[in-house]
């Protein structure tokens, strides 16, 4: 009498009712294609299509005459960009989106690519990469009004190779160890965080005469694609050289640039006059002429240093010999005669912002994994994913504005809070009497993201 099994309908009606009772066993059915994993991705899609004009954008860029096994390469590539989005990093993984209609029908293909045409499509020509590095210098520069100042901040970073991939080289990696790797150089906008240039090298320690050429490449792309005036540029110690000093200073660009510490600069400090700030005993600042150490009569130096309570947690900088009980930090800049020390070591700090575009793009957009053999194809990917980061910040400020005309309240989150709670959101995608209706959860957390993102749909509780 008591073992016996209730109705399925009787389980139906009180499963939410109550935590008594067995246990659901459902029958598993795999035939039903409204369902997807990427719903959050659908407002991303719209206003991809509707305001950036993606699709046609990147057709223009693609000048490759090569067959894609009647897979438009454009297509291919916002299907890559859109993964990389949802957190699929390794080319093999595209595999798990096969049976995603919703997806497939958001990325306009008609049945989902294999690894090889997906692969094909990434070893792209010479032309079409070009095309890709100009629609991200224009996305990135459309991120701020064009007649505002800006700042442009420049780094590298080490991409590691787990097999013999074209191009790579043993290099440092920044875990003190030497091992094959790409070593791209990336320029993004101090405001924005949004890249504007992009360069992947191979595996060989940068050149002055490559990063110089690179650095003033990148200030003629955003000079063409912006009217405001360039504020300065901002890089760290493997950019700085005497040469480049001079060519910036005659085409009177400002900078802030770490000074390496070499040993002439820390005799100096022997004889150099410290200032203690009032806000700060720890922290005090001085300056070199650049005279001094052979720069040009309008560079000068900075010297921060920072004094070290606990030799196992010491404060950021360089160690100076025979001063165990601080750590020093210099900055060649033009920018003393406007600025005081303590302010241009401020300004410099702010270059920290790029630093996101590289612990972003590695662990939400997978920068770091590399998904060809060849160099052509790891560096088409490597752009893709940028370019999709570039697209993430303008939506994100799309979304910004409209919740400001509205008198909304503005949700600041980043990347990985939207691929984690937005774009990777189960949903089903439904026509009902020729409308669609996308069904969701019933969470508040959940609709107030998408009533903040998807501002040009109905949210319906």
């Amino acid at each position: 009498m008591f073992n016996r099994q209730l109705p399925n309908r009787y389980l139906m009606m009180h499963s939410n009712l109550s935590r008594k009772g067995p246990l659901l066993q459902p029958t598993v059915h795999l035939d039903d294609p409204t369902v997807t994993r990427f719903a959050g991705l659908i407002p991303f899609f719209l206003f991809a299509e509707k305001v950036l004009n993606l699709t046609n954008r990147l057709r223009d860029a693609s000048s490759d005459s090569r067959t894609r096994v009647s897979f438009p390469i454009q297509h291919l590539f916002s299907a890559f960009m859109a993964a990389s989005l949802a957190g699929v990093q390794k080319l093999a993984h595209l595999e798990l989106l096969r049976h995603d209609r919703v997806f497939q029908k958001m990325v306009r293909l008609k049945a989902w690519p294999t690894r090889k045409v997906f692969a094909n499509a990434l070893d792209a020509s010479d032309q079409t990469i070009q095309g890709i590095s100009g629609l991200l210098t224009n996305l990135g520069c459309s991120t701020i009004p064009k007649q505002q100042a800006y700042v442009l901040d420049f780094d590298t970073t080490a991409l590691l190779a787990y097999g013999q991939q074209e191009g790579t080289c043993f290099g440092y990696n920044g875990k003190g160890r030497n091992r094959l790797r790409y070593h791209p150089i990336v320029a993004a906008i101090g405001e924005t965080s949004a890249v504007v240039n992009a360069s992947f090298r191979d595996g060989t320690a940068l050149k002055a005469e490559e990063y110089g050429e690179f650095l003033l490449s990148t200030i003629e792309k955003t000079t063409a694609c912006l009217a405001g005036p360039l504020t300065a540029i901002r890089a760290d110690s493997g950019f700085w050289s005497r040469h480049l000093m001079q060519t910036l200073v005659d085409r009177k660009i400002l900078f802030a640039i770490v000074h390496p510490m070499y040993k002439p600069l820390q005799l100096l400090f022997w004889k150099m006059v410290f200032v203690p700030q009032p806000d700060d005993p720890d922290l005090e600042l001085g300056g070199v002429p650049g005279k001094e150490m052979g720069l040009p009569e309008q560079v000068s130096v900075v010297i921060i240093r920072r004094r070290v309570h606990d030799p196992k947690e010491p404060p950021q900088g360089k160690k100076a010999n025979g001063d165990p009980d601080w750590r020093y930090q210099a900055i060649a800049t033009t920018l003393s005669t406007d600025m005081p020390p303590v302010e241009v070591w401020r300004f410099y700090n702010h270059r920290a912002e790029i630093e996101r575009v590289f612990r972003d793009g590695k662990q939400e957009l997978g920068l770091g994994w590399l998904v060809s053999h060849s160099s052509r194809g790891n560096e088409t990917a490597f752009l893709l994913r940028l370019l999709a980061m570039n697209m993430d910040i303008l939506f994100n400020q799309s979304a910004q504005e409209r919740a400001t005309e509205r008198g909304e309240k503005v949700q600041e989150v980043g990347l990985g809070y939207r691929q984690t709670r937005l774009y990777n959101l189960a949903g089903r995608l439904v026509n009902r009497g020729g409308s669609w209706h996308l069904r969701l959860t019933p969470n508040r957390m959940i609709g107030s993201l998408m009533r903040f993102y998807a501002h040009n749909l109905q949210v319906v509780f």
